[in-house]
């Protein structure tokens, strides 16, 4: 058994107790866990000592875990600790959350529901708003950072809960700043606006950008049109969202939200009419 195979569950890493490992072993694994003196569940992401350099520690990891910690918000994922063992072993320890990610909910489906699409992205800009509050943005938001928590989704019922926890956001900058680090690769990519691909000062229109590549890739999947009406409310929202020039895109979430309320009404409107035509 190499290193890395071994499971932690039982082992005490600083305060935690390790209770069950949920992912598969590997250099990152994921355990859920208890802070032993305060009894509270937690869940610890685990790096295993040598897989990263010190300096990489520093700049991702525990930068990461600073930016989310600024911020204490429902569609947010608390930040409870982060730290390094004396032996290399570095751990994150946040609130204990069950849920998908939401990349792998889209990759089992052509595109959601509207009303669950909406609803979703509703909930994501009001995490991101929180962080635009503090003159923060984020800029690396995309399915893979959203925890789809509650409702039909996950088939998990909690009324009034949350349904998202944003759950990795990148290290973020402030207004008016460059992003910091490598650009993403692969399909992550597509979320950055094109002034951070850049490397060019951002504000929070370049978190309006992702929301709107974001509200389109849940509403069509791999699927042109399948779930839009041309012209409608939420095909103009989207367009004022991802326009290549951050001037001509919308100026702030609220802006974003009450775009989003109008595109909902039109819709359930329309619904009702297409269903008492029907």
């Amino acid at each position: 058994m190499t290193p890395h195979e071994l499971d932690l569950s039982g082992f005490l890493l600083n305060n935690y107790l390790l209770e069950e490992r949920v992912s598969e072993p590997g250099a990152l694994e994921v355990y859920v866990g208890r802070h032993q003196h305060l009894s509270r569940p937690v869940t610890v992401q685990v790096i295993r000592a040598g897989t990263i350099r010190q300096e990489v520690w520093e700049e991702q990891v525990a930068a990461e875990a600073r930016f989310l910690a600024q911020v204490v918000h429902p569609n947010v994922v608390h930040v409870y600790d982060v730290g390094i063992e004396d032996d290399g072993t570095i751990y994150v320890v946040t609130e204990n959350i069950d849920g998908r990610p939401l990349d792998q909910i889209l990759a089992e489906r052509t595109y959601l529901e509207h009303a669950f699409a909406l609803r979703l992205t509703r909930e994501i800009a009001r995490g991101i708003a929180a962080f635009h509050r503090l003159g923060l943005v984020t800029s690396e938001l995309d399915p893979a950072s959203v925890m789809v928590v509650n409702g039909p989704l996950v088939d998990r019922d909690d009324p009034g809960a949350p349904w998202v926890k944003l759950v990795d956001l990148g290290v973020g900058c402030h207004a008016g700043a460059k992003r910091k680090g490598a650009l993403p690769s692969g399909e992550a990519r597509r979320y950055l606006a094109p002034e951070a691909v850049r490397h060019e000062p951002l504000t929070e229109r370049a978190d309006i950008y992702s929301l709107g590549i974001l509200l389109r890739d849940l509403l069509l999947g791999g699927m042109q049109g399948s779930n839009l009406v041309r012209g409608s409310a939420v095909e103009r929202l989207i367009s004022a969202c991802t326009d290549p020039k951050p001037e001509n895109r919308l100026a702030s979430v609220p802006d974003f939200l009450d775009r989003l309320d109008t595109a909902e009404a039109n819709w359930s409107f329309g619904a009702a009419i297409r269903s008492t035509l029907a």
